[in-house]
């Protein structure tokens, strides 16, 4: 039985859909995470991207495709495709774009690599590798269109196999016929976007996602005794544009995350936020612990943001934490990405009146060695640390000082983190978010630094 869940979901809902039963039936909205229109010249080459998705012929014996990219992240080992539909709004209608035969969509395979590749010019060839699907609906301005890609999706996902790219979905659009040789403009503009999915999820999750395209973190989160009565709690708020659902993992510090992890899933209307005063207790029932929460959702343009703060004292202090993306992380040196394996950050001061701290999380299946470097303001290398960090493992030090003594008092500083080693792991998977939060020894003000 098929069930459309995009309500609100509250702790004991989500509970009994992760923890009963064999596999639970879903249909996802799942919003593209990138999308663009593809110029194809006329010895049929795909020549550059364009924002704005059309498809058709241009004046000059030109082309015109239509790629979106879905990021299928959120689907976990153990969860099955059974039915997948591609739909899309004619927004715009010029010339005469029924000359060029049927509009057809297939799904690209062989697109590894990170989202920073995405999008290819490539993957506009006009020889696909999946046989293309008519698409159902008039062209027409106005008009809802629907491709069944069900076959183009049934025994690809999800799999560990990294080959196949099982974190991402990459739909191209084109007309049957590449130019009609009239010399005009002949096209038509998408808008409205989405991929409806039927999948049969494993209940209970017991294995995080494998191949995860994207990447996004809350890096530290809390709910703990504090000094003099007073006790840290983390805020999350989730805000959606879209219908849809919204994962986090939560994995406590110093634990390998491999398979110690908490998952909650969370449902929201469009336009909706949801606010959680303590998330830890309020949503995985937790307290007395500290980690970090991996993100996954149906959306990417979800807003999901963090709060830790110390309260019960004379009033509140606390510090942002935003999501964390692979922008702002550390990944394995690598010929396309060779300024991601080291991340510098400043904002950092050791004295009387300050102190700071810091954290690692390793987002990677496997082991990672990551360096830390004090840097005096005038350049000089004043002491550094080795970190080793398990598969999905959060580390947190209270106190620069505590693991490089040299920096005590040093006052004005920046901090150099660099990955060193990645074990046995898939490089592409392998990233280390590091965050420093500098406080005031005063006030108890914090201010929470990225990279």
């Amino acid at each position: 039985m098929r069930t459309r869940r995009f309500g609100i979901v509250g702790v004991a809902l989500v509970a009994a859909v992760l923890l009963t039963g064999n596999g639970v039936a879903e249909v996802f909205e799942v919003q593209p995470y990138q999308e663009a229109l593809v110029r194809i010249d006329g010895d049929g080459i795909p020549t550059s991207l364009d924002s704005g998705p059309g498809v058709g012929d241009g004046s000059q014996g030109t082309s015109l495709r239509a790629l979106y990219s879905f990021d299928l992240s959120f689907l976990p080992p153990g969860a099955v495709v059974s039915s997948a539909v591609i739909h899309s709004w004619i927004s715009a209608v010029y010339g005469d774009p029924e000359s060029l035969g049927p509009l057809l969509a297939t799904r690209i395979i062989g697109t590894q690599g990170r989202p920073s590749l995405d999008l290819q010019t490539q993957w506009g060839m006009f020889g696909p590798h999946n046989s293309p699907i008519e698409v159902g609906g008039e062209v027409v301005g106005g008009s809802d269109l629907t491709a069944d890609l069900t076959s183009q999706f049934q025994g690809i996902y999800p799999t560990s196999d990294h080959s196949q790219d099982p974190g991402r979905a990459i739909v191209r659009f084109q007309l049957e016929t590449e130019n009609n040789g009239d010399d005009s403009e002949d096209f038509l503009y998408l808008s409205r976007t989405w991929l409806e999915l039927d999948v049969q999820m494993p209940s209970p999750i017991t294995e995080r996602p494998v191949g995860r395209h994207l990447k996004r973190c809350i890096p530290v989160v809390a709910s703990l005794p504090g000094a003099a009565g007073t006790r840290w709690v983390t805020e999350l708020h989730l805000t959606a544009r879209h219908d849809g659902a919204v994962w986090l993992y939560f994995t406590e510090t110093g634990q390998d995350g491999t398979t110690a992890f908490h998952v909650r899933r969370v449902d929201l209307e469009m336009w909706q936020t949801l606010r959680y005063e303590d998330v830890l207790p309020d949503l995985f029932g937790l307290e007395g612990t500290k980690g970090w929460i991996e993100v996954f959702m149906t959306d990417p343009n979800f807003v999901v943001t963090a709060r830790v703060a110390n309260v019960g004292g004379k009033g509140a202090f606390g510090q942002t934490v935003p999501l964390v993306d692979e922008s702002k992380m550390l990944r394995l040196p690598e010929f396309r990405f060779w300024d991601r394996y080291q991340r510098l950050v400043n904002l950092v001061m050791v004295d009387a009146e300050n102190r700071t701290n810091l954290g690692l999380v390793n987002l990677g299946p496997g082991e990672v060695t990551v360096m830390i470097t004090a840097i005096s303001p005038d350049g000089w290398f004043i002491g550094e640390y080795t970190v080793e960090l398990a598969p999905f493992q959060h580390r947190q030090f209270d106190r620069l000082e505590s693991v490089i003594p040299e920096a005590d008092g040093v006052g004005l500083a920046s901090l150099m983190f660099a990955v060193e080693d990645g074990g046995e792991s898939n490089l592409y998977q392998q990233d280390v978010a590091v965050y420093v939060s500098r406080v005031d020894e005063t006030t108890g003000d914090a201010v929470f630094i990225l990279p």
